[in-house]
């Protein structure tokens, strides 16, 4: 029969093992939400950059658009007219 020692050697080695265990588990625990972290900080500035590149790409088909109606306008010379075909290709 194990005496009252034995037991409570064996009951403290448990207890030491699952704090053990649960301090790797915290540590495991914070580096994920630090990477989670990182991960959506980097969203961010992404989704904040394709929003400038959205903007600029909005201008820019403005941009051809306005050149390709004054192109039609003067679609007497064939270079304009080659250039318009060119830039209708673009923006549609």
């Amino acid at each position: 029969m194990a005496t009252t020692t034995d037991k409570l050697k064996s009951g403290t080695s448990v207890l030491n093992d699952a704090h053990a265990r649960l301090e790797e588990t915290v540590g495991v625990g914070e580096g994920i939400m630090g990477e989670l972290h990182r991960n959506r900080e980097t969203m961010l500035r992404t989704r904040a950059h394709v929003g400038v590149v959205s903007g600029t790409m909005d201008e820019a088909r403005r941009i051809l658009r306005s050149e390709y109606a004054a192109a039609q306008g003067r679609a007497g010379s064939g270079g304009t007219q080659e250039w318009a075909r060119r830039t209708a290709e673009l923006i549609h």
